[in-house]
């Protein structure tokens, strides 16, 4: 829930209650130094009064100001001069003139507004914060290009890997299984290693003049030879790598 302030723009209920709340602080640092002085009765020990509204206004503009500890401090204060000013003696209580009677219900009203900042400030903060983010994310989704997608004409697979492939045409080399070989065997890759495209429905692979040659299903390939790669048909790269050839279903 947010509220419009005078200028227009927007308040949230956290920003409501902490306005509220510096002005009770303000209000309570104000009487208890009018009592301490002698200027109004605010009960024996005026002194306590006038701690704890400095306590409560420093931690409420800390909070205004951006640092959690303030809704802390600040919340914690109002409560504790509202029990001292709203549990005073018989005495106190049967000689208070009406404003001192009024600043009894006033420090009531300030431990309410202490405990309802207390409990929903900083959910408030929390709940509003992941909802610009979402709300952020989502803008940027529905601003993005839809890239359409190319279907996967064939897979290698190998004990550790699965590569799925969409391009017609497509080049392998060591770059491609960096992630999957110790270093020693990738070594034996080369950087062009062999070639597999698609051609009348079949896909053919031909070895690009390797270093240490490519074979299909036990045949070992020339460089620049190329061969017909078949359901399940078996790649073994340079001697290190063996893969297997599974075409996508028309």
């Amino acid at each position: 829930m947010r509220f419009l302030s005078k200028g227009g723009s927007e308040m949230s209920i956290n920003e409501v209650l902490v306005l509220i709340a510096t002005f009770i602080s303000f209000l309570t640092l104000a009487l208890g130094s009018a009592g301490l002085i002698g200027y109004l009765n605010t009960g024996p020990d005026s002194s306590i009064v006038l701690i704890l509204g400095l306590f409560s206004l420093i931690g409420y503009i800390g909070h205004m100001t951006g640092r959690s500890w303030g809704v802390w401090l600040g919340s914690l204060s109002l409560l504790a001069s509202s029990y001292y000013m709203a549990w005073p003696s018989k005495e106190f209580l049967s000689g208070a003139s009406f404003l001192a009677s009024s600043h009894v219900y006033i420090s009531m009203l300030m431990g309410f507004i202490s405990l309802l900042t207390l409990g929903t400030a900083e959910r408030h903060e929390f709940i509003e914060e992941v909802y610009e983010v979402k709300e952020h994310e989502v803008k940027e989704q529905e601003k993005a290009v839809k890239i359409p997608q190319k279907p996967v004409l064939y897979t290698l697979e190998a004990r550790r890997f699965r590569i799925d492939v969409s391009e017609e045409t497509r080049v392998f080399g060591r770059n491609d299984f960096i992630e999957y070989l110790p270093r020693k065997s990738l070594s034996k890759i080369s950087i062009r290693h062999f070639e597999i495209r698609k051609r009348d429905d079949k896909f053919l692979l031909r070895d690009l003049h390797s270093t240490h040659g490519v074979s299909v299903d036990g045949y070992d390939l020339l460089p620049g030879e190329e061969v017909e790669l078949k359901y399940g048909s078996e790649i073994n790269i340079a001697g290190v790598l063996r893969i297997s050839f599974i075409p996508a279903k028309s």
